[in-house]
């Protein structure tokens, strides 16, 4: 897109781009008093657009997009769920495209990142490295559209995804905003100002429908570490959550960015900052919330 296409998306949108265009916006809701807590706490996001695609063949291999076929190295087997069925493609991220908008450089610059997820083993064992599946490749140079498993109609029609930085506020549970002093109004005022609901991002905050995902993502990480030393009570699991503020959302969304009439689970892949800046996605966590 060229720049004043990007201004015209990021304003209807409501998509901010400076710490000017933060302290004016909480100006006009009327929290200015706030502003100083929530400055040190801003944070560079993605937002995904979506563009609607007539033609799959059209798209160059190894393009972003959500949906649609994957284009993997021949030597990548399609990932199989806890049922042996295959796996969902849920999109493929070009971090070259992806770059452009990383304003705070926080992901490599290079390669292709593909994501897979079952849907039905999710209900099994949400857990488990048999819901889902991250491949990442550090070249789009030996990619190649692939068909879909045999007996698999597909899932999704693809759908190209851009990529704009923005400036994303923190998020906060109503508890939160209460401890800083804020009174009903003031609450639902910033709660509409930081909202993520309805939308795809990548690297921002986002407003979860239950507890933040980090504390998930931290739950996950001490199960894979520990076994069946992994504690049962939360008094005994939370002295160990050592890397909740590590946790971000190299990709969070919901189908209902794509399909208004459906009722789906907010879905967060999750990565530690450190493992996302030097190409690690081996520890990647997968956290689907339901209303």
């Amino acid at each position: 897109m060229i720049n004043k296409e990007i201004e015209k998306y990021k304003c209807d949108r409501g998509l901010l781009s400076s710490e000017t265009e933060v302290k004016s916006l909480m100006s006009q809701k009327k929290l200015s008093g706030y502003y100083d807590t929530i400055k040190p706490l801003l944070r560079w996001g993605i937002h995904v657009r979506l563009v609607d695609v007539d033609d799959e063949d059209s798209l160059p291999v190894g393009t972003s997009k959500l949906g649609g076929r994957p284009d993997l190295p021949l030597n990548i087997e399609w990932p199989l769920s806890g049922f042996d069925q295959p796996m969902e493609f849920i999109g493929q991220f070009n971090l070259e495209e992806v770059h452009q908008a990383d304003v705070a450089g926080q992901m490599p610059t290079k390669g292709v990142v593909f994501l897979f997820l079952s849907f039905d083993y999710a209900n099994e064992d949400a857990w488990s490295p048999k819901t889902f599946k991250v491949i990442y490749v550090d070249s789009v140079r030996d990619l190649v559209r692939r068909d879909f498993p045999d007996d698999v109609e597909n899932w999704q029609q693809p759908i190209k995804m851009e990529f704009v930085d923005y400036l994303s506020l923190p998020t906060f549970e109503w508890y939160e905003l209460e401890k800083m002093g804020m009174n009903q109004e003031e609450r639902d005022a910033y709660n509409e100002i930081s909202s993520t609901q309805g939308q795809m991002i990548m690297l921002g905050h986002i407003l979860t429908i239950q507890a933040p995902m980090k504390y998930e993502c931290e739950e996950q990480r001490l199960y894979k570490e520990m076994g069946d030393a992994f504690p049962d009570r939360y008094e005994d699991r939370e002295p160990l959550y050592t890397q909740l503020n590590d946790w971000i959302p190299f990709f969070y969304y919901n189908e209902s960015c794509i399909d208004e009439m459906g009722d789906y689970p907010d879905i967060g892949f999750c990565i530690r900052k450190q493992d996302l800046k030097k190409g690690d996605f081996s520890q990647m966590c997968c956290v689907m919330q339901y209303d």
